[in-house]
């Protein structure tokens, strides 16, 4: 039997291409894993925002204001294009934010607040509650009243 010359070659560029494909991937993901974490930490922001947000709507209540808002209608509660706080931190993204009251029923209104990043990539992040007037004083209508919008 005669001895096989020259497999040593082909075998040693197999596992150099194998090791760099491997090597290649494994720097593809751990980039992939950092820029999702950094992505996540800016997204965190944008739900307490939302929260603070319905929760001011709610406890500065226009009685008057919503009582002659017609049926059906949108009406902006509050806007601000500005800065969110600590907006000088790096990690505590600039956003805009928006409140919404929707009008149901007689008593029944919907107010939904959105903040949005301003620097890329943009993210958003949407909160919704259903409130309902009772002598002039808003409650959550229901136990799980609050809701995240696509």
């Amino acid at each position: 039997m005669r001895p096989r010359r020259g497999a040593a070659l082909p075998a040693v560029i197999l596992v150099l291409a194998l090791t760099s494909a491997l090597v290649v991937s494994g720097a593809f993901v751990s980039r992939r894993v950092a820029a999702a974490a950094r992505t996540g930490l800016r997204e965190s922001a944008l739900e307490p925002e939302c929260e603070r947000l319905l929760v001011e709507a709610v406890a500065g209540w226009d009685s008057a204001g919503r009582s002659s808002q017609p049926l059906g209608s949108v009406e902006a509660l509050a806007s601000t294009p500005l800065p969110g706080p600590g907006a000088s931190s790096s990690s505590v993204p600039r956003m805009e934010t928006h409140v919404w009251a929707t009008r149901l029923t007689a008593d029944v209104f919907w107010l939904v607040a959105s903040a949005r990043t301003t620097a890329a990539p943009v993210l958003q992040r949407r909160l919704g509650v259903v409130v309902r007037v009772k002598t002039g004083v808003p409650e959550v209508a229901a136990p799980r009243g609050w809701g995240t919008l696509p």
